[in-house]
């Protein structure tokens, strides 16, 4: 390695020294054309034709000094004589320079140093130039016909590479055809079908490994790329090889955070008034999800991370506790009451129950009562259980049944068998003093009527 990295410095030196001469050479013509002008009629065509000489006869020299310093240099390795390199042979030395990141420039150049990528190789050059253009003309970097100078992922026009300023990296886009080296002596070359951005191609390589393969078709990957078969999977002859491009996008995904009521007791509203002392406000929870594709296929999904964004804001209500005595009158009479609900109705018998008359509990309600006239059923939680309530049209009874399905603000009349009427719709359901204790009022019932 060590013998072509000097290589490349004699030759970089090589055409230092030519630049040199070639500038002392124009110099030394331009004065005599311009600079003299004056003592023009004193030179003869001899003179002149000597001076030209003098200059072409010095960079003549300079060519066959550097060719033969290039060439002795060549004979020599390390002291020894041997053979001049193969083309192979130097492109070896260049690879293994590439990958072990050496530079090919003398360390005494003024330096810039410049990443170059051409396919899957990388290899750091340093550069007195300041244009992109005479960066690759002094690396003698040769240009297909079709390849694409790339700069941050956007192409330079051939026409404006010496006006671009010198970048930190710089991409060769190779376009050309695949040409699959011919095996050497020792070496027999079969037959691959490589499967890669949706084309396939038959690829000869001497290789088993298909890392080896892909890289000899000069097919890049890309850092979650993968192989199938993977790539310590020994290639039998007409093996497939897919390359498999991976690409993941990270998004994030938004979930409403529902706020909740808070209820606050207030003794200066009536039972059953409700007033809202703060609005409330939705949270908002937020993850983050990472999509996988596979040659543009969604395969996967996972939640990398989540967090909330913001917290819900409560909403407060005050409710009523105040209980008034009012009165009412009734089909026994006047009487008080201290809360009035809208329910619906229905009506039920014994026979309506679901048990058999020959059944120990037939007719028997909750409260232990018989079902008939004056007994009704409720949702405990909505009226207190075993306490009087008026019914306009019916009377007042005892809430002393529960019924298998009556829920929230509903009430079924209980009557007998010879006086049954079917009642239907709703009523206003009057809750009868005296006020039960505290703690079997419940003051938040259901707002929704069924």
């Amino acid at each position: 390695m060590t013998k072509v990295s000097n290589l490349y410095f004699l030759w970089q030196q090589r055409g230092t020294a030519l630049n040199r001469l070639g500038n002392f050479a124009a110099s030394q013509l331009g004065r005599f054309a311009t600079g003299q002008r004056s003592h023009f009629a004193t030179f003869s065509m001899k003179s002149l034709s000597n001076q030209t000489t003098a200059v072409l006869v010095i960079v003549l020299l300079a060519v066959s000094f550097s060719s033969l310093g290039i060439a002795a240099f060549l004979a020599t390795s390390e002291g020894e004589p041997t053979a001049n390199p193969t083309p192979t042979q130097t492109s070896e030395a260049l690879t293994q320079a590439t990958k072990t990141g050496t530079t090919a420039v003398s360390p005494t150049t003024p330096v810039t140093q410049i990443t170059v990528q051409i396919g899957a190789y990388q290899q750091v050059y340093a550069t007195a130039q300041t244009t992109l253009g005479g960066f690759l003309a002094e690396a003698s970097i040769p240009l297909g016909l079709n390849d694409e100078v790339m700069v941050n992922g956007n192409p330079v026009p051939r026409v404006d590479l010496y006006d671009t300023v010198l970048p930190e990296q710089v991409t060769i886009q190779q376009n050309r055809p695949t040409v699959t080296p011919k095996p050497t002596a020792t070496e027999t070359a079969v037959s691959y079908t490589l499967i890669v951005d949706g084309t396939n191609q038959t690829i000869h390589s001497p290789h088993t490994n298909p890392l080896d393969v892909v890289a000899q078709a000069g097919i890049p990957l890309n850092e979650l790329d993968y192989l199938r078969p993977n790539a310590d999977t020994p290639l039998q002859p007409g093996a497939q090889i897919e390359v498999i491009r991976v690409t993941e996008q990270i998004i994030t995904e938004d979930e409403e955070l529902p706020y909740e009521t808070v209820w606050q007791p207030n003794d200066q509203m009536d039972i059953d008034t409700r007033e809202q002392v703060s609005i409330g406000t939705p949270g908002l929870a937020r993850k983050q999800v990472t999509i996988r594709y596979e040659n543009g296929v969604e395969v996967s999904r996972e939640q990398t991370a989540s967090w909330i964004e913001r917290e819900p804001v409560n909403e407060v209500t005050a409710y009523g506790t105040r209980i008034t005595l009012h009165p009412i009158d009734t089909d026994q009479g006047p009487r008080e009451y201290w809360r009035v609900v809208k329910m619906r109705v229905t009506s039920y018998t014994a026979a309506s129950s679901g048990k058999a008359p020959d059944d120990p509990a037939y007719g028997i309600t909750a409260s232990g009562l018989p079902a008939g006239k004056g007994v009704v059923a409720i949702d405990p939680n909505v009226v207190p259980f075993q306490s009087e309530v008026y019914v306009p049209g019916y009377g007042v009874a005892v809430a002393g049944d529960t019924g298998g399905g009556i829920r929230g603000r509903w009430i079924d009349l209980g009557w007998d068998a010879d006086n049954y009427e079917s009642w239907t719709g709703h009523v206003d359901v009057y809750y009868l003093a005296p006020v039960p204790p505290v703690d079997k009022i419940n003051f938040l019932i259901p707002s929704v009527v069924p």
